[in-house]
């Protein structure tokens, strides 16, 4: 059985918020080039809820397991994936190793 690290628990928050902010975006686009008779503002205003739904959840509840600091408000890479992204190791509130397990 693998131990899921905090990075790992980490970076499967932000794929969720980078999803709601995918959503929101492209539907927003795609409904906007409909014609004007057969869109509802309503749904527009859905999408965009979406949007700003993913927007605050990456600024604000992408936090460390272990001192619950906001490590999401740093716009850290957690993954190494994303060049510029300034990759972080440790969590600079208390210091835990991001490849530390997840439990206590």
């Amino acid at each position: 059985m693998e131990v899921q690290t905090i990075r790992d628990a980490l970076r499967r928050k932000k794929r969720w918020a980078f999803v709601a902010l995918a959503v929101g975006w492209i539907s927003s686009a795609v409904w906007t080039f409909q014609d004007e008779r057969t869109v509802s503002p309503y749904l527009f205003g859905i999408f965009g809820f979406v949007f700003a739904v993913g927007i605050v959840f990456l600024g604000f509840f992408i936090r460390c397991p272990r001192c619950r600091g906001n490590i999401g408000a740093l716009n850290a890479g957690v993954s190494k994936v994303v060049p510029f992204y300034t990759v972080i190791n440790y969590c600079p509130y208390c210091g835990v190793s991001l490849d530390a397990p997840v439990g206590p």
